[in-house]
């Protein structure tokens, strides 16, 4: 099972779904592309100077962890963009409640 904990500006996931085989694994691919899409937005938002330090990211097979610390005049966006990929996650695990499970 995925688990997932999410707050404003932090994401972690850990597990795998266990729906399919590794690589051929339709909820694992699908969280994996919401994390993947957060942590490009983030990228995209750094070089902005978004953040008082780059982001922390970690994307691994079974372990992605992401923390940003967004300057003042950035949080809204940056907690808009967590709630986005966080809703993503919330509506596989309505979906999937065997294979995924977010806490916020």
């Amino acid at each position: 099972m995925i688990r997932v904990f999410c707050d404003g500006t932090a994401l972690t996931l850990q597990g795998h779904a266990g729906a399919a085989p590794y690589g051929q694994d339709l909820v694992c691919a699908a969280a994996t592309g919401l994390v993947y899409a957060l942590a490009q937005r983030l990228t995209e938002l750094d070089a902005q100077g978004a953040f008082k330090k780059p982001p922390e990211v970690t994307l691994e097979p079974g372990d992605a962890r992401i923390r940003v610390l967004p300057r003042e005049g950035y949080a809204a966006q940056v907690e808009e963009d967590f709630r986005l990929i966080s809703g993503g996650l919330r509506l596989l695990q309505k979906h999937y409640p065997e294979q995924i499970a977010v806490e916020s």
